[in-house]
């Protein structure tokens, strides 16, 4: 979606692995998703791989919340501009990451979950 909200086009981007992998893959090119995306987003950011994994930490240390990746997007990238002078709200949804992975993640980020 970034390459195509900058450039207009999706070609040559490959589809690498992710925590995220509910966001990787093309956009369908009729899909509704890309004129809602022009006519209401301003800016699209990347966050890395690293940056999911916090968030998805951060979500179940400070909120007991169990979110799945492509869902913590949004707080990895609020959490990029905390204490910023504006205010911030982060739509998550979605639950599904299989329990061990979670684990994993919350385990190697357990000291780094608070912003």
């Amino acid at each position: 979606m970034h390459r195509l909200f900058y450039h207009g086009t999706q070609d040559g981007i490959p589809d690498l692995p992710s925590l995220a992998d509910g966001l990787t893959g093309a956009v369908e090119a009729d899909s509704v998703t890309i004129p809602m995306v022009k006519q209401l987003v301003d800016e699209i950011i990347l966050v890395s791989e690293e940056a999911i994994a916090r968030a998805v930490a951060f979500a179940y240390k400070e909120y007991g919340e169990v979110i799945e990746p492509s869902g913590a997007v949004t707080i990895a990238a609020a959490l990029r501009d905390v204490g910023g002078e504006n205010p911030q709200v982060a739509i998550v949804s979605g639950g599904n990451i299989q329990p061990e992975v979670h684990a994993r993640i919350v385990a190697d980020y357990a000291g780094e979950a608070r912003a």
